[in-house]
């Protein structure tokens, strides 16, 4: 399947999320279908994996260029988000009927920001 893909596209996108989640010989095997195709094409495919930190995957893919992201390095932009989408949720009185003092509201973000732990 992978190789009709290549026939038909120019560039073909993979996006993985959860491979984490996979048995470790699952993930193996995933890994040994598509790292040939990174290897022998990088311009014809690209890889998008989101995963927790596994030594396996850290192994198979630190020739790979890769972005780290974790919950201290987020913090803030969840905090944004969470008061961007407070802050409409008053406005369009989706948050009990809009009657929300800024006490209330920085209680509301703060709760919401610090339980996500930046996830």
């Amino acid at each position: 399947m992978l190789k009709t893909l290549h026939q038909c596209y120019r560039t073909v996108f993979f996006v993985l999320d959860g491979l984490d989640e996979c048995p470790l010989q699952e993930r193996q095997l995933i890994l040994d279908a598509l790292l040939p195709f990174l290897q022998l094409s990088p311009q014809m495919t690209k890889l998008l994996l989101v995963s927790r930190k596994k030594e396996d995957l850290h192994t198979r893919l630190e020739s790979f260029a890769h972005v780290n992201i974790n919950a201290e390095s987020n913090s803030v932009d969840m905090f944004n988000f969470v008061l961007q989408e407070v802050t409409q949720a008053v406005k369009q009185s989706r948050l009990l009927k809009g009657n929300v003092s800024s006490e209330l509201k920085q209680t509301i973000v703060k709760s919401l920001a610090d339980d996500a732990r930046g996830i």
